[in-house]
């Protein structure tokens, strides 16, 4: 903006006055060349130049600018930007103030004097008009719906399995291709019968003993017993090959509990047993 120094703070002017024209700006004159940003008086009225000119009158090639206009861009120029300084460096993209008018950095510029091939004269409402098209161009890229969706503010076809519902108070539910699938089993007494849980009891009792399992064909046994407590569980130690099948009563003579332990054969196996005092 290369508007002559003057004060327009707090005060109105008539633009007709002669002494006010010659502070905002010349006369326009057919024999000078103005560039964007650049300032004149033409037919008592002030103009802003929009693009290069020179010679006769252009009208489209300039805008209008009221007193009160100019002062508030003056006003938001000294919110945009400093005035110039040789100790600075200023990055591509930055603004300053230099001789009155305000210009954009084209290019990185280190600290030194005042290098015109790095920047372009502009003005506050160029600038304002470049924002708003650039809002306009982004906002017109916004899509209105998300990614897949089928409607407006619906959830994307990635996401719509998440809108599915399944399980509830007592029956937990598990993810099965990204939708929530309820569990069989519910948090009440619809357990297997051979599930076998770990006591976390502080009076449980573990103890390591080998059995000696008798074959049974496709599967082995061995008895167990421990006077004043149930067996709560048990597992074979040491051998990824043999696991406990199931644990139940043996009301014979031989013993309380029969442990299954699947593959046959007679075998001698290191096996973790919890027993609860009763």
């Amino acid at each position: 903006m290369n508007i002559k120094q003057i004060d327009v703070s707090g005060h109105k002017y008539d633009i007709c006055d002669a002494k006010m024209r010659d502070a905002v700006a010349d006369e326009y004159d057919v024999l000078s060349t103005y560039r964007q940003g650049d300032f004149c008086i033409y037919n008592n009225v002030v103009y802003r130049c929009l693009e290069e000119t020179t010679g006769v009158w252009q009208e489209t090639k300039w805008e209008k600018k009221t007193l009160a206009e100019l002062y508030k861009e003056m006003e938001i120029m000294t919110h945009i930007s400093d005035a110039f300084s040789e100790s600075k460096e200023y990055a591509a993209g930055k603004y300053c103030i230099y001789e009155n008018e305000l210009y954009k950095f084209t290019a990185a510029k280190t600290a030194g004097a005042w290098d015109q091939q790095k920047v372009v004269a502009t003005s506050v409402d160029a600038e304002l008009r470049e924002l708003n098209a650039n809002i306009t161009t982004v906002s017109g890229k916004i899509p209105t719906k998300y990614a897949g969706s089928a409607s407006a503010g619906g959830s994307a076809n990635s996401a719509v399995k998440l809108d599915n519902s399944a399980g509830s108070a007592i029956q937990p539910v598990y993810f099965s291709g990204g939708k929530p699938v309820a569990c069989t089993h519910t948090l009440g007494k619809s357990v297997p019968a051979n599930a076998v849980f770990t006591d976390t009891d502080t009076k449980a009792i573990r103890v390591v003993q080998t059995l000696h399992f008798f074959d049974a064909g496709d599967n082995c046994y061995a008895y167990v017993e421990r006077t004043g407590c149930a067996l709560a569980g048990a597992a074979v130690i040491g051998n990824n090959n043999r696991r406990i099948a199931s644990v139940s009563i043996e009301t014979n003579t031989i013993g309380a509990y029969i442990i299954w332990c699947s593959g046959g054969g007679v075998v001698d196996l290191s096996v973790e047993l919890i027993w609860l005092p009763l």
